[in-house]
C-alpha cells in the first residue's frame, strides 16, 4: 500500500501531468475541500476540483506540475512543488498573453485511508499575475471567477 506523500504525489502527477480525469473520483474524498489564496470559498468535492483543473488546462494546455518533496506523517502531509506553462488560452476571462509562467507551492493535505480530505495550496499569487502582466484587480476577479466556476 502506498504512503500518503505517495498518494499525494500520484494524485497531483495523474490529475494535472497525465490528465487522468478518474484520478479526482478514486483518490479525492466525496467531501473534498481544496482552499487556494485569494479564494474566499474551498472547493468543494471531486467533479469541482476537476473543472478547476480543466480550466487552468483550458488557460494553460502545456501545464506541469513537477513535485519536488512529499513527506508527512500520520494523516498529514506537505508537499513542495512547481509548475510551469503558457498562457495559450483564456483563462478565467483573461485572454491568452503567451507569456510562459512558473509558479511555485507548498500543498498541505490531510489524507484518510488513501482518500485525499483536504488541501490547502499556497503559492505566491501576485508572481503569477505578474508574470502574465495582468492588473492586480483583474487578476483576483479572475481567480474568484475560477473557483465559482469550480464550485
Amino acid at each position: 500500500m502506498a504512503s500518503n506523500p505517495e498518494i499525494l504525489a500520484r494524485f497531483i502527477d495523474e490529475c494535472w501531468n497525465a490528465r487522468n480525469k478518474s484520478i479526482a473520483n478514486e483518490l479525492l474524498a466525496p467531501d473534498y475541500e481544496h482552499y487556494m489564496p485569494g479564494v474566499e470559498q474551498p472547493t468543494v468535492g471531486p467533479a469541482s476540483y476537476q473543472q478547476l483543473v480543466d480550466s487552468f488546462i483550458e488557460g494553460f494546455p502545456d501545464i506541469r506540475f513537477e513535485v519536488e518533496d512529499a513527506f508527512g506523517e500520520g494523516e498529514r502531509v506537505c508537499l513542495t512543488w512547481t509548475a510551469s506553462g503558457t498562457h495559450k488560452g483564456v483563462f478565467s476571462g483573461l485572454p491568452p498573453t503567451n507569456r510562459s509562467v512558473v509558479i511555485h507551492g507548498v500543498a498541505v493535505a490531510r489524507i484518510i485511508d488513501g482518500r485525499i480530505v483536504r488541501i490547502v495550496s499556497m503559492f505566491d499569487n501576485a508572481s503569477f499575475t505578474n508574470q502574465l502582466n495582468a492588473p492586480p484587480e483583474k487578476a483576483a476577479e479572475s481567480w474568484k471567477a475560477t473557483a465559482r466556476s469550480a464550485g
